[in-house]
Order: C-alpha cells, then structure tokens, then sequence
C-alpha cells in the first residue's frame, strides 16, 4: 500500500524526470549562432581553398555557425537537477558523520 509520502516521492521524481528528459533535448538540438536577427554562417570551401557555389541559387555555399553558449547552462541546470533527485532517493550522503564506540563515547 502507497502512503501519501510515497505517492508524493514518485510525483516529485516523474516531474524531474520529465525537467532532465527536456533538458538532455536542449542538449542535443542545434543551436545555431544568430547575429543581428539572422543566422550567421561560415563560407564553405573546396580543398583547394575555392569558395563553394550552391549550384540552385550560384550563390557562395554557406554552413549555419554553431553557438556552444547554450550548453554550460544546460549541463548547470542538469546538475542542478540530478542534486534534486538525491533526497527523494534518499541518495545522499549523511551531512555530518559522528564517530562513536558502542557505548556512545567518541
């Protein structure tokens, strides 16, 4: 039979399943560079250092820069998460340790 703490415990744990499941996504996806409103991109060259052309549009074939800012933040907040985590799991480790003899003298 589920107390009302345990049914508490398991809530807590799926809603900060579901917090480091969207984050892992963030993680993931692309997070291209944007300056002034618009995609930056780097001109594509060949390997003899010749400007790419996109052969539908004979403009320079550009590739969309990538922005790492995003990923510190994301992994702080994963962080964050997975110290929340530890409590309703009971996961953590004792704040403070007393060394005692079984006769309860230190």
């Amino acid at each position: 039979m589920q107390t009302p703490v345990d049914a508490l415990r398991e809530q807590e744990l799926a809603e900060l399943e579901s917090l480091r499941a969207k984050l892992l996504g963030v993680l993931i996806a692309a997070h291209p560079l944007v300056q002034a409103g618009v995609v930056a991109h780097d001109i594509v060259r060949d390997g003899q250092g010749n400007v790419d052309i996109d052969p539908r549009t004979n403009e320079p074939l550009g590739m969309p820069l990538h922005n790492s800012k995003p990923v510190p933040e994301v992994i702080r907040l994963l962080l964050a998460v997975t110290e929340s985590r530890r409590a309703p799991l009971g996961s953590d480790a004792p704040k403070r340790l007393s060394l005692m003899d079984a006769a309860g003298i230190r």
